[in-house]
């Protein structure tokens, strides 16, 4: 009967003793983060953005609607009280909810109606028109946002551009009879609700020389 009482015992002990240590996990103290509400109401696409509050390290992910900032998630290089992130890029002007996460999957809103503002692309020529082309010759020009050009006017006339990006574009030099000079001009939308007009320069266009019949 001692026996039964002995196992009895050390069985009830191992209980308590499993019982506590789960109980001691269980209480573990996760740090929580904590933000304060931002006072902006407007932010522009490539702003930098500053957030403040208590264990601000633990944040993994800065969200715009659904456009996420970048985080650097080193904690050796995070700050315990400030995070700075960039306004990522987004289609179009509009109203987000911001909001932040911590420790995996614990969020905090910022912000239900944050208004990030898309800056309009102006387009920018960077290199020069040739002082004179031959026509069926390709004129090509570089610059910076020229993937928004509608089309290519030479003085009033519309001619259709060869290629395009957002860094270069190009156009074939239509046919001539006489040498003349034309007004080079890009229209383009940078929705802003009407079309813009960007003028490059003069270009003068040469006929193509004569055939030569050899007798």
């Amino acid at each position: 009967m001692k026996q039964k009482y002995s196992l009895l015992s050390t069985m009830l002990y191992s209980l308590v003793l499993i019982f506590s240590a789960c109980t001691r996990d269980n209480d573990i103290d996760i740090p929580q983060t904590s933000v304060n509400k931002i006072t902006e109401t407007t932010v522009t696409v490539g702003d930098e953005i500053t957030f403040t509050g208590s264990n601000i390290h633990l944040i993994t992910k800065v969200t715009f609607g659904e456009a996420k900032a970048e985080v650097n998630l080193e904690l050796a290089k995070r700050d315990k009280h400030s995070l700075t992130v960039v306004v990522p890029e987004l289609l179009e002007t509009q109203k987000v909810k911001l909001f932040v996460t911590y420790n995996t999957n614990k969020r905090i809103v910022l912000s239900e109606e944050l208004e990030v503002i898309v800056p309009p692309v102006i387009p920018t020529v960077t290199s020069s028109l040739p002082s004179s082309v031959i026509s069926g010759k390709v004129v090509e020009l570089e610059g910076t946002g020229l993937k928004i050009i509608k089309s290519i006017f030479l003085d009033n006339t519309e001619i259709t551009y060869r290629s395009k990006d957002e860094s270069s574009i190009s156009f074939v030099a239509p046919e001539v009879d006489t040498e003349i000079s034309v007004q080079v001009k890009f229209i383009y939308d940078n929705s802003l609700g009407s079309n813009k007009e960007l003028l490059v320069g003069t270009l003068t266009i040469e006929p193509l020389p004569a055939i030569k019949v050899l007798k």
